[in-house]
């Protein structure tokens, strides 16, 4: 299978959300689900096809001279065949040409991830924790439910939040998931 990145095209979006739900299916952000490509002002959006179908993707963001990848997915059925690395090669050469000079990624725990950056010149900068609680979970109530529920008179039933790293003990002992989410740089330059 070649792995060519083309630009996306509007025809591609079910395709898309099909490879980037199963991409994400067995990763940390495994409930990450989107019903439409909402970044489609995206200033790179790359897809690699096979038989007419998205097995590949990422779209990414310009901010001067900074470049965020937004999304970056390869299909299950089609992962280790060089997929993520011809999408970001494409997408760095797309990106210096739109001013960019650095590129940032985030992503959570997953181990091939972690493997995957590193391997391609980025280097982590920064940590902090997503946590989320839930009431149908059991890890969602005391304090913080009855704190919104005098507030606003609402029932909290899930919660997602940002907390420093340096807390991750306690929180991973209160809450079922906690995940140390990390943003990995490099220059576009290599």
């Amino acid at each position: 299978m070649s792995a060519d990145p083309d630009e996306y095209r509007p025809e591609d979006e079910r395709s898309w959300l099909r490879c980037r739900v199963l991409s994400f299916l067995d990763t940390d952000y495994y409930d990450d689900v989107v019903t439409s490509k909402s970044n489609s002002d995206a200033a790179v959006q790359l897809v690699v096809r096979h038989c007419g179908e998205v097995v590949g993707l990422l779209d990414a963001t310009v901010d001067g001279a900074a470049a965020t990848v937004e999304c970056l997915a390869v299909h299950p059925d089609h992962r280790g065949c060089g997929i993520a690395g011809a999408l970001l090669d494409a997408a760095l050469s797309r990106l210096a040409a739109l001013g960019a000079r650095r590129v940032d990624a985030w992503t959570r725990e997953d181990a091939p991830a972690l493997v995957w950056y590193a391997a391609q010149g980025f280097r982590e900068t920064t940590r902090y924790l997503h946590v989320y609680a839930s009431a149908y979970t059991g890890d969602l109530g005391g304090p913080l439910a009855d704190t919104v529920r005098s507030a606003s008179g609402l029932t909290p039933m899930g919660l997602f939040a940002h907390a420093p790293v340096e807390r991750e003990a306690e929180l991973r002992e209160r809450y079922r998931r906690v995940y140390v989410c990390r943003r990995f740089e490099r220059d576009i330059s290599g």
